[in-house]
């Protein structure tokens, strides 16, 4: 964050934030929360930002995407990120029909589109998601390096009974 801060007060806000209108009036941050506390660290009053005219799951689709392109995002996080940008995908209109989808074995699915938008395989992403299934400490001791992923991903599949120590 002070890498941030100490960007903003030298060169200002650089990427504009994204946000929506909110109905009661004035706007919702969609993606730039970082910036934005950047900007108040830094005593910036104001910060440049986008108004989009985005329904509920367009913004979640922009903020996971917004957050998950940081980097530095924790596994625990990515995962969780992945599962909501799924949820959000299913529920809108207008998906393509499957006679659109390539001819392969399987179906094209929603968390094949996730990862062919990320440049990852549609296992990886369900990999990822399937992290949300571990309970708290083994989601803390992957993002901690403790746990590798694939093991991580044979544990999610154990109830959560199942998967906490004895």
């Amino acid at each position: 964050m002070t890498q941030t801060t100490n960007s903003i007060k030298s060169y200002g806000v650089l990427v504009p934030g994204i946000v929506r209108s909110r109905q009661g009036g004035g706007y919702e941050i969609v993606a730039g929360h970082r910036r934005k506390l950047g900007c108040e660290l830094a005593e910036r009053t104001t910060m440049p930002c986008v108004v989009r005219n985005l329904d509920y799951d367009s913004a979640v689709i922009i903020m996971v995407d917004s957050n998950i392109q940081r980097g530095n995002t924790p596994v625990s996080e990515r995962a969780k990120a992945y599962k909501m940008k799924l949820e959000d995908i299913k529920r809108q209109a207008g998906r393509p029909s499957k006679e659109n989808a390539p001819k392969i074995s399987a179906n094209f699915r929603s968390d094949d589109e996730i990862g062919a938008s990320m440049g990852l395989s549609g296992d990886t992403v369900r990999n990822y998601i399937s992290l949300t299934q571990l309970v708290p400490e083994l989601q803390k001791m992957v993002d901690d390096m403790k746990i590798a992923l694939s093991p991580a991903y044979q544990l999610s599949a154990l109830k959560p009974e199942e998967q906490e120590r004895p």
